[in-house]
């Protein structure tokens, strides 16, 4: 899929679908570990995911009537970057990910992934509010980039406690 310009909509839409696949991925963690402190730490990840998915989906409703079909003009790496996300999904980029099942992931894999997601989202989020053409779309994702950083010093610090440095 070639993507040569991107809209805040379509923006909005990525967001949508990378917040979706992390919530996925948080809960159905949260099912397969046993500490009790990266349960929480995933419970309190899945529901920020959940927020974060009704906002860019509430902005996108408001609008997508009243945006014009402006859109970003993209560079070709990050044009590939948005391509691999939309693709194959930030919470499957991680090449370190073993050939089995997310499902058989261990703890410390599944914290990896996530640091690895966050970082991910991280990027597109920080290109987001540089590309907007949107106030309110601008802000959701400034606001969002924010509470991005500080999920992945959540899970790198979880990460640590885990391989008990």
């Amino acid at each position: 899929m070639a993507i040569e310009l991107l809209a805040d909509t379509e923006a909005l839409k990525v967001g949508m679908n990378m917040e979706e696949q992390g919530l996925k991925f948080y809960e159905e963690m949260m099912k397969k570990v046993e500490s009790e402190a990266t349960r929480s730490l995933l419970a309190s990840l899945a529901e920020a995911e959940r927020e974060h998915f009704k906002t860019f989906s509430d902005l996108h409703r408001q609008l997508s009537g009243e945006m014009s079909a402006v859109g970003w003009a993209l560079d070709e790496e990050l044009r590939q970057y948005l391509g691999s996300l939309i693709e194959t999904g930030v919470f499957y980029l991680v090449s370190d990910v073993p050939d089995a099942s997310v499902k058989d992931l261990s703890e410390e894999e599944a914290l990896s992934v996530g640091i690895q997601a966050e970082k991910d989202s991280i990027l597109f989020y920080r290109e987001a509010v540089e590309k907007s053409q949107n106030l309110r779309g601008r802000q959701a994702f400034e606001r969002i980039l924010e509470e991005e950083k500080k999920h992945l010093v959540d899970l790198n610090q979880r990460l640590r406690e885990v391989q008990g440095q």
